[in-house]
């Protein structure tokens, strides 16, 4: 099997449209870095002069970054600033309360947080006097959501790796021999799925690392990364079974990562009160691994990322059933 990995390899190293198909997702992914900055998390809070005593700057210097600003007008700029989740602090005195900023996508993550914030500022178990002002930071929301698709691409475009040695394979007539010989269909499913999978991680990683880093909850991205790994992989087997030369599998291949992209960036925007019309986009087995993305490079929401890789799983298990009957019934016709 080492031996047909390594003609695998050299075969695949020579095909220029492999190459482009890699380097596309990373080269995106290190555009993004440059003019996005990177999308790691770093918290801090923000204040108005004059609105905080010196003991409160004090307590809150234990556990958070705090920075003062002249006016509300700075203060704002700081909450919207790109790859952040600043808190801003405002003292309200027709309320006699403190009112935070925030830009709008992490109430529910926060939200003891600012309990704990809260009770620092009024030295008081009470949450009910906590006013949350909502503000949007469309530029920092739509870097995420290309971030996503970024990494997306980057595991489903290592599909090319098996689909075009499977389709390489059947142009020098390599694929009838392999029919011929006494190969049983799960060494050939195994062998034809190391390339794609390594290819599928690498890519997946090494996209993931560029624009997020290394500040990532590192186990549930790896299941991730090896579960969409698997899923990309098979996506391959697929292309590589149903296409007879290369044009072929290149239109199908821009088809499918269409497909693969598109439909979870249309269940993206369907509002989540309409949860049963979202919940339909999850037959497009892309749509799990990008709930599962969009979770980590959004909030990096662990038990969101496993229940869609949960969806992934059960994905890959039906379509390599799917695929090694396939597989059989044409050996066998």
């Amino acid at each position: 099997m080492l031996t047909g990995l390594n003609i695998q390899f050299k075969i695949l190293s020579k095909d220029k449209m492999v190459w482009v198909s890699a380097l596309f997702p990373i080269i995106l992914a290190i555009c993004i870095r440059l003019f996005a900055g990177d999308v790691v998390i770093e918290q801090s809070i923000g204040y108005v002069e004059g609105q905080l005593s010196s003991q409160q700057i004090m307590s809150l210097n234990q556990f958070c970054v705090l920075q003062s600003f002249k006016d509300r007008d700075t203060l704002e700029m700081y909450i919207l600033s790109p790859n952040s989740d600043n808190i801003g602090i405002l003292y309200n005195k027709q309320t006699d309360n403190y009112d935070f900023l925030l830009q709008g996508n992490e109430l529910a993550v926060e939200s003891e947080q600012l309990a704990s914030l809260h009770n620092y500022l009024k030295d008081s178990s009470s949450f009910d006097a906590l006013y949350l002002e909502a503000m949007t930071n469309d530029k920092d929301y739509l870097t995420t959501l290309l971030v996503t698709i970024t990494v997306l691409m980057g595991l489903f475009l290592g599909s090319v790796f098996n689909a075009f040695n499977i389709v390489d394979e059947k142009e020098d007539g390599i694929d009838i021999v392999n029919q011929i010989l006494p190969m049983s269909h799960i060494t050939y499913i195994i062998q034809k799925s190391i390339i794609g999978f390594i290819g599928s991680f690498i890519l997946g990683f090494i996209t993931l690392i560029i624009v997020i880093g290394v500040n990532i909850p590192i186990v549930q991205t790896i299941i991730l990364l090896l579960l969409g790994s698997v899923m990309s992989t098979l996506v391959g087997l697929y292309l590589g079974h149903y296409s007879s030369d290369q044009m072929v599998v290149i239109i199908m291949t821009k088809v499918v990562l269409l497909i693969f992209t598109f439909v979870p960036f249309i269940g993206f925007f369907i509002p989540n009160d309409l949860g049963w019309v979202k919940n339909l986009f999850y037959i497009v087995p892309s749509y799990a691994v990008f709930n599962g993305i969009w979770a980590l490079v959004e909030s990096q929401d662990t038990g969101i990322m496993m229940i869609n890789s949960l969806f992934v799983l059960l994905y890959s298990v039906f379509a390599s059933v799917i695929y090694w009957r396939i597989r059989r019934n044409k050996i066998l016709n």
